[in-house]
C-alpha cells in the first residue's frame, strides 16, 4: 500500500512573538493537513491563518456551522490543552500561518505541517 507523497513543513516562532512565518504549501493540493502541536511551556490557543498570497492579509480559518438556517460559522480553534498532538487541519489553503492567543514563552519553538496526499 502506498501513501503517496508526504511533505513535512517547518517554521519557528521565538519568544514574544504571537505568529509564525508562513508557510507555503506549494501549489499542490493537499488532501491531508496534520499541525504538530509540540511541547508547550504555557497554554495557550492556536489558530490557523490564511491568505491568498505568501504577502497578502492573513486571516483565521472558519468553518460553516452545518443545518443552521442561515449563513454561520465557527472559528477553527486548537484548545490550549492540546500539547504533543497532531491535529488534523483544513486543507485547501497554500499560505498558512499558525497564530497564538498569548505570546510565546518559551525561547524558540519548531512548528510542523505534515501533508500528503
Amino acid at each position: 500500500m502506498s501513501y503517496g507523497v508526504v511533505k513535512t513543513y517547518q517554521s519557528t516562532m521565538t519568544s514574544g512573538l504571537t505568529l509564525t512565518s508562513a508557510f507555503d504549501l506549494s501549489s499542490r493540493a493537499w488532501t491531508t493537513i496534520y499541525f504538530d502541536v509540540p511541547s508547550m511551556a504555557s497554554g495557550t490557543d492556536f489558530y490557523i491563518q490564511g491568505a491568498a498570497a505568501l504577502t497578502g492579509t492573513y486571516r483565521r480559518v472558519k468553518h460553516p456551522l452545518i443545518n443552521a438556517p442561515f449563513v454561520e460559522t465557527n472559528t477553527f480553534v486548537i484548545g490550549s490543552i492540546t500539547t504533543n498532538r497532531l491535529v488534523l487541519m483544513p486543507t485547501g489553503l497554500r499560505y498558512v500561518k499558525i497564530e497564538q492567543s498569548t505570546a510565546m514563552t518559551d525561547t524558540v519553538s519548531t512548528f510542523n505541517l505534515i501533508c500528503s496526499d
